[in-house]
């Protein structure tokens, strides 16, 4: 066995024996006995390379708030990732390259003039050595004063039309005054050519130029502008439909020929055409290959997905409530019966074992099933060409778990319900994806029964009418995996006595979910969700106030008024609440 390997043997039953020195009693020595496999596998140590330098650590001194950890990042010379104090066997040493570290050298400092620091430069960097075979690396860097915008113009800015002009100064990321930065003067000249782009300069062009004076510190930069013409929409061409409708396509992108051009809507029209959920690609390409062409050909390329789809699945739940298992079968077919309408069939059969939950490991008494069977069929294009029709169907059979303490499993009441559910409504999207709007109209009836024993008076069948309207503002950077931003919604609905219904109440639901990252390369996130929930009753709940400050709680009408609030109010825990996310 080498030198090294006898190292680690020793480093790591030495840190295990020390959890026997903590153990003081009976109880920790057998605790900390069991632990001691567990924790030389956790501190046997990484092994060294032979006759090369591991680096321990890497200390950046004198940069400019927030540069630190962006350019730490992009090092190649990086520190030893540690684990609780030490490097186990599963991680890597970091070895020393001298040869990159010296180009890591150049690297600071041409990050640090990117932010316009163009004085920047490495004082010193050591290497000192810990061990024979460890290193610290230290980096000692004068950022120096940092140049800022003293004039910024944008000659040939003014041949295009007034609205544009102010869509560009709008969009612009560098301004007089702000600090010079090579990354903002590069989206500066993007920004330019989209916010022309939105209005109708489909052909327009940009060059920067950024003067530097290190004796002021100052620079001028300047924007050299060629909006070109403005330009109109020319013929469309859709390309890649063999089983969808074509017409389906030129609906979703509410472009026609003659209209003004305009990149925003580009973007807009090919949203709205992945939103149809048929194509796994689509791309809108503008012909630009004229500059002085004032009718712009569009061709819409799309790669159609799979048409049908079956998943399955299964899982476990097991908390205070109960212990269950379930599965899911669905089927999904995206252009039924033509017309590129949507159709989905989800069955989610399950048992409960009651009354086995988390803090209850007893034996099952009762096995309960339960079923959830949810249809939902969704029209593209209804109306209009971009607004969704939908009509879903449910049917589900399941049990309501109030687990008692006090009773025997076998005596308790265990009321279950047959749900009947059907909605049937509109969506759109608006300004893109930022606005989300959906009306419908919901029915549900509730029919209780009894898993076990009988079902008590004043449990009568409920059934609500509520037309519902949920609103959606969406400023996140991405919908699927959003990093920055926040999503407002709503849900209003307003119970209505028809369709057989009898209750009547206002329900309203306000949501906010903010997403900030933490650090530079946006992998960690910080994301909050806020709810609050407010419940109009109109004709129902006067048995729960009480005359007298007391309730009977064996009333048929506070009974018959809790079971009305059972399907109206609000609850935490779940999935679904914040104790969930």
């Amino acid at each position: 066995m080498n030198r090294t390997r006898t190292t680690v043997l020793f480093r790591a039953a030495e840190k295990s024996g020390a959890l026997l020195a903590f153990a003081s009693d009976k109880p920790s020595r057998i605790l900390a006995i069991a632990l001691l496999p567990f924790a030389s596998f956790l501190f046997a140590c990484a092994k060294i390379p032979e006759g090369r330098t591991a680096v321990k650590s890497v200390h950046l001194s004198g940069l400019p708030l927030g540069a630190n950890g962006e350019i730490e990042k992009g090092l190649a010379t990086q520190r030893t990732p540690r684990f609780l104090g030490t490097v186990p066997w599963f991680l890597e040493y970091k070895v020393l390259d001298e040869a990159a570290l010296a180009v890591d050298l150049e690297r600071i400092t041409r990050q640090l003039r990117r932010r316009g620091y163009y004085e920047a430069q490495v004082k010193a960097a050591r290497i000192l050595r810990l061990d024979p075979q460890k290193v610290r690396v230290e980096i000692e860097v004068e950022a120096g004063p940092r140049v800022h915008v003293d004039r910024l113009e944008t000659p040939g800015l003014n041949q295009a039309s007034f609205r544009a002009v102010r869509a560009v100064i709008r969009s612009l990321a560098l301004r007089s005054g702000d600090p010079f930065q090579e990354d903002a003067f590069e989206r500066s000249k993007l920004a330019i050519v989209d916010a022309l782009g939105n209005y109708g300069y489909a052909h327009a062009r940009v060059k920067g130029k950024a003067e530097i004076d290190l004796a002021t510190h100052l620079a001028k930069v300047v924007f050299y502008v060629d909006p070109g013409v403005e330009a109109v929409l020319g013929t469309i061409t859709i390309d890649g439909c063999e089983k969808v409708p074509v017409e389906k396509v030129r609906s979703a992108l509410q472009l026609a020929k003659g209209e003004r051009f305009s990149r925003r809507e580009l973007q807009v029209a090919r949203s709205a055409v992945f939103r149809l959920g048929a194509f796994s690609k689509v791309e809108i390409r503008p012909d630009l290959s004229n500059p002085q062409s004032k009718e712009i050909p569009l061709k819409v390329e799309v790669d159609e997905s799979a048409l049908r789809s079956i998943s399955a699945g299964g899982g476990l739940v097991f908390d205070v409530l109960r212990l269950g298992v379930n599965g899911q079968v669905g089927w999904t077919h995206r252009n039924f019966f033509g017309g590129l309408r949507k159709f989905n069939i989800t069955l989610r059969p399950g048992l409960t074992f009651f009354p086995t939950r988390f803090n209850n490991l007893v034996a099952p008494t009762r096995i309960l099933p339960e079923n959830s069977l949810t249809t939902r069929l969704e029209q593209p294009g209804f109306l209009e060409g971009r607004t969704k029709g939908f009509l879903d169907a449910a049917y589900n059979v399941y049990p309501l778990i109030y687990p008692s303490e006090e009773k025997d499993p076998r005596e308790e009441t265990v009321i279950g319900y047959n749900e009947v559910g059907l909605d049937a409504g509109l969506e759109r999207f608006f300004f893109g994806r930022t606005l989300k709007a959906a009306i419908a109209l919901n029915w549900r009836m509730n029919l209780p029964f009894a898993y076990q024993g009988e079902v008590v008076e004043g449990l009568e069948r409920v059934i609500v009418t509520y037309p519902e309207l949920k609103t959606q503002l969406d400023f996140r950077d991405d919908p699927l995996s959003p990093k920055r931003g926040l999503l407002i919604s709503n849900s209003l609905q307003v119970a209505t006595p028809i369709l057989g219904a009898e209750m009547t109440d206002i329900r309203i639901q306000p949501e906010l979910r903010t997403f900030l990252p933490l650090d530079t390369h946006q992998r960690l996130i910080f994301a909050t969700r806020a709810t609050v929930g407010f419940v109009f009753p109109f004709n129902y709940g006067e048995a729960l106030t009480g005359t007298d400050g007391t309730i009977d709680y064996s009333s048929p009408a506070v009974i018959e008024d809790q079971h009305k609030l059972l399907f109206r109010a609000f609850y935490s825990g779940g999935p679904n609440s914040n104790r969930g996310y």
